[in-house]
């Protein structure tokens, strides 16, 4: 394979690594790999470099790029948000792989951020035939509240800390602790709302869009998304009524921390990955 540095874009140079495999094919599908936060195009614990070198030996070439303003990419200077601005450079991404490889066909593949711009993306630009979202949009269930609590309801140690603790600083007769450290113990009794969350039907409708299309879809959640997901087959029960018609596979890896620091959950996502891009592309 051969890897390459380029820039492309309009409005601002941005900065990106082609991974080419030896040899493509014609009507190939290309990955295109989003940054996750401030992360730059290396990816957390250097999974884009990774995926990108998996996916070329199974023939599928990407670009790996940093938008506007991270990693290597300058900030733009027209004042456009990055609502706007993400999806732009996106396409203007894909637009590239076009222009210099002849490729028309795209998948796309993000963490957290990432993958709610190519979710987003995914259902504005019809050259999208592929979707892979780690930790993306998740939404607690009424079998998520019964697994979340009932065990708690028997937990001695639960009801001592609100006794002596949670009651006590409702009243104002105890200063109140952080909830950092009860929620990475995995001992607060409510649950966190993860931010940047939109409505549930909003997020339904894209979907809906996606699967109308026909766009394949992969998603997979880490055991960090706890607070919001608790077991195998939550992702569908979030969307009852929903018939992803076959488009949707899934991971759940309650092992796995959100950024993939574990060589196991790596290996694994690298392996659900190209395995499923071999079955559909």
């Amino acid at each position: 394979m051969e890897e390459s540095a380029v820039k492309f874009g309009k409005s601002v140079k941005l900065v990106g690594v082609v991974t080419k495999p030896d040899n493509v094919s014609d009507g190939t599908t290309a990955m295109i790999l989003f940054n996750s936060g401030v992360r730059h195009h290396v990816g957390c614990c250097r999974m884009s470099v990774r995926m990108a070198r998996a996916v070329a030996e199974q023939g599928i070439p990407s670009l790996r790029f940093d938008l506007s303003g991270v990693g290597d990419s300058p900030l733009r200077n027209d004042g456009m948000q990055y609502q706007e601005s993400s999806i732009e450079e996106a396409k203007q991404a894909m637009d590239y792989l076009s222009r210099t490889m002849g490729i028309e066909k795209f998948v796309l593949y993000g963490l957290c951020s990432g993958a709610h711009l190519g979710f987003k993306l995914a259902q504005q630009d019809p050259r999208i035939v592929g979707l892979i979202q780690v930790d993306g949009y998740l939404y607690r269930t009424t079998k998520f509240y019964i697994r979340h609590y009932l065990p708690r309801l028997f937990d001695l140690g639960v009801w001592t800390r609100i006794l002596f603790n949670r009651i006590p600083q409702k009243l104002g007769l105890k200063k109140a602790e952080t909830k950092g450290a009860d929620l990475v113990e995995g001992s607060e009794v409510e649950v966190q709302e993860w931010p940047d969350t939109p409505p549930r039907q909003e997020v339904q409708s894209g979907y809906e869009v996606l699967i109308n299309r026909g766009v394949k879809q992969f998603s997979y959640v880490t055991g960090d998304r706890a607070h919001d997901y608790n077991y195998e087959k939550q992702f569908f029960d979030m969307f009852p009524g929903l018939d992803f018609k076959g488009t949707m596979g899934l991971s759940f890896m309650p092992e796995a921390s959100h950024i993939l620091t574990e060589k196991q959950s790596q290996l694994s996502v690298l392996k659900n990955t190209t395995e499923w891009l071999k079955a559909n592309f």
